[in-house]
């Protein structure tokens, strides 16, 4: 018979609990601030690993435990991170109050010196910034018992409110003497524990841990069980004011399926020890429940920028799940980076570096530097000898090599230091220097092609030319008619053209310092245009949508969410991806769409009650 009640009960609690959670909110992701700056949620300063804790919220504000990697998803723009790793902590930052409520009662005889332990465990687990309280329960003969209504002036002999003090705690329980006589008003207790810590407890983490080896009943004669309230009416309580419960019974008399109820319908958890051995840490194990969190570490795949991206955050589990969006810092190195240096040619054309064998006359190099703080300055190194400092983008150096030795190598370093570090990054490279020829020295590029060339003497033979008229004209000038005898006879003269008169150099053969490169043509940019507004958006870049104002394309309307999908360009294609729980109101054509839907001229893409056309060509 008691083997049925005892599963009938189990089958109730079930029941019950099926219930609640078909009716529960989602888990809500705590996240704590790690830092200062404009991503405070997460620790980026060793990208691309980032770091970040959180403590995922049931409906009763209490941490989730016994979560793994499995647990959490993470996804770094479109695309979903492999490499993480979650590890359960503790947070000491976490303030919390707790109320203890202690039977004293009776049955509690035998087990006193063992609780003492474990409120001496329990007050060892709390921080200065943390708080709790005491009420110990217990009904007398002489009619003593639990005043529920009263709140304020406290029993000083069994009642504590508040406090960071636990000694003063840890005193109290010390003095209690079991009478062995008393009833247990248990409901009683519990009820006016919910109302103290509703009315009192400073800290929205807060909780009431109830320990008892009973049921609610009386004791010896003139002894009475709970006067106000009953289980119901205790839960009901705990659950309006989101006041969570955890229970702990000991031995075989203690009444489970109420301390089991009134756990898993508050937000707090039940633990039964069958024997009347008390755990030393089962009391201090209820303040690490409360300040559980986790610490979680993943490799991003966004590729440095010093820009904000966004990271999705899904945490799933038996009681719910839990999203939240937070951003993130691709940071660059902590040190400068000097990615490569190039050579400006006269066309303003970059060579590299790395192209260049040899070259002469007046170089202007310009270093490509990633950095993660502001640079200090950009020196220059010729042969371990420092000849230029820039201290200003973009931290270029003329080099003016036309009195240097011909065909010797020169050692350049250019060295970036930033403001913060004060650690340099460098690149280094030898440099042949070429004979200056004229062409070297009046300032023309050593790289010269051959329509170039061709200009440059048909200007020369103009000017060659044009100077041969000159003096043919002033040769053949006619005497006025004055001077010319009339009898006589004006022959034309015949003057034979001068003989071309070329002294400039002989133009070398000019060395090659980078491969000609054809230029493509550029495709045509589709665009994104607003129905309603008649806006259009370029794609030259990655567009997000939504009611967030930071967003590139920002809607409004409750169907509109803060980050509602991305449009990105994969290869040729042009991709819209929508955030998993927002595609019921996402729609291309009137039809429903994917993850990921590949966009063709024309779609009409609804987005809450907004009509986006995208155009591939106007």
């Amino acid at each position: 018979m008691k083997n049925k009640l005892v599963l009938l009960t189990v089958a109730f609690v079930l029941v019950w609990v099926s219930l609640v959670n078909a009716q529960q909110e989602p888990v809500r992701l705590n996240l704590k601030q790690l830092e200062s700056d404009s991503t405070p949620f997460v620790n980026e300063q060793e990208y691309p690993q980032l770091q970040f804790e959180l403590a995922p919220l049931n409906e009763a504000n209490v941490p989730l435990s016994g979560l793994s990697n499995a647990n959490f998803t993470l996804v770094d723009g479109i695309t979903t991170l492999d490499d993480i790793n979650v590890v359960p902590i503790v947070d000491v930052d976490q303030k919390v109050s707790l109320l203890l409520v202690l039977d004293v009662s009776g049955p509690m005889q035998g087990i006193m010196p063992q609780v003492q332990t474990a409120v001496s465990n329990l007050y060892l687990a709390l921080d200065q910034t943390d708080e709790s309280a005491v009420i110990t329960f217990a009904a007398y003969a002489d009619g003593t018992t639990i005043n529920v209504d009263k709140l304020q002036g406290l029993d000083p002999l069994r009642e504590w409110g508040f406090t960071n003090d636990e000694g003063a705690l840890q005193n109290l329980v010390n003095a209690q003497r079991i009478d062995p006589n008393a009833g247990t008003p248990l409901y009683d207790a519990v009820y006016k524990g919910v109302r103290l810590t509703t009315s009192q407890a400073a800290n929205p983490r807060r909780a009431i841990v109830l320990l008892t080896n009973g049921a609610d009943k009386s004791g010896g004669e003139g002894t009475s069980g709970s006067l106000i309230a009953n289980e119901n009416i205790v839960i009901e309580e705990a659950r309006d004011f989101n006041v969570p419960i955890f229970t702990i019974g000991i031995g075989e008399n203690v009444d489970t399926a109420f301390l089991q109820r009134a756990a898993i319908l508050t937000g707090g958890t039940f633990n039964h020890v069958a024997s009347q051995t008390i755990p030393d840490d089962a009391l201090a194990a209820v303040v690490y429940q409360l300040k559980q969190a986790y610490r979680v570490t993943a490799t991003a795949v966004t590729p440095p920028d010093n820009a904000p991206h966004p990271l999705s955050i899904t945490v799933s589990s038996s009681a719910g799940t839990g999203v939240q969006m937070v951003d993130f810092q691709a940071f660059y190195p902590a040190i400068p980076q000097i990615l490569d240096t190039q050579l400006r040619l006269a066309n303003g054309e970059l060579l590299s570096l790395e192209n260049v064998r040899s070259a002469n006359g007046t170089l202007t190099f310009v270093p490509q530097i990633v950095s993660r703080h502001p640079l200090a300055e950009v020196n220059y190194y010729v042969d371990d000898v420092q000849i230029y400092t820039a201290t200003s983008a973009p931290w270029t150096f003329t080099w003016d090599t036309t009195a240097l030795v011909a065909n010797q190598p020169y050692s350049l370093i250019v060295e970036a230091v930033d403001t913060k570090s004060q650690q340099a990054a460098r690149y280094q490279k030898q440099i042949i220097i070429a004979p200056c020829n004229l062409l070297c020295r009046v300032g023309l590029p050593s790289k010269m092609t051959p329509v170039l060339l061709a200009v440059i003497l048909l200007l020369v033979l103009v000017i060659l030319v044009l100077l041969l008229a000159a003096r043919t004209r002033v040769e053949t000038a006619v005497p006025t008619t004055e001077s010319i005898p009339k009898s006589s006879v004006l022959s034309s003269l015949d003057i034979p053209p001068p003989s071309p008169r070329y002294g400039g150099p002989i133009l070398p053969t000019i060395p090659q310092t980078e491969p000609d490169m054809p230029i493509a043509g550029t495709p045509p940019t589709p665009v994104l245009r607003n129905e309603e507004t008649n806006e259009s958006y370029s794609l030259n870049y990655d567009l997000r949508v939504g009611s967030d104002p930071n967003t590139n394309i920002r809607l409004t309307g409750d169907t509109v969410a803060e980050h509602h999908a991305i449009i990105k360009r994969e290869n040729s294609h042009y991709v819209l991806v929508v955030i998993p729980r927002h595609k019921m109101h996402t729609s291309i054509n009137q039809q429903p769409v994917p993850d990921r839907q590949i966009l063709q001229d024309g779609d009409i893409i609804h987005i809450g009650n907004h009509r986006l056309q995208f155009v591939f060509s106007q």
